[in-house]
């Protein structure tokens, strides 16, 4: 990742925040059930979308190294020496 500025400044990025972070401050915090249980929700739905983004990222990877199926043509397949 470059962080570089356009104009050649550098780009101090903001430490990534984690839900899982999130949660274990609003346990130390004594934060109600409720908002809790929604907070957990939400821990839930990002690590869905997170699954999702790597299943695609690496669908994608494979997907280049298969070879191309046209519909139609006749399928060749090499004779075994056995």
């Amino acid at each position: 990742m470059n962080n570089d500025a356009p104009d050649g400044q550098l780009v101090v990025m903001p430490p990534k925040v984690e839900p899982l972070m999130l949660l274990d401050k609003a346990i130390s915090a004594g934060m109600d059930p409720e908002k809790l249980g929604r907070l957990m929700d939400l821990v839930d739905r990002w690590r869905e979308t997170q699954a999702k983004e790597h299943y695609c990222a690496a669908m994608a990877r494979c997907q280049l190294e298969l070879p191309v199926v046209v519909a139609g043509d006749r399928l060749r397949v090499a004779a075994s020496g056995g």
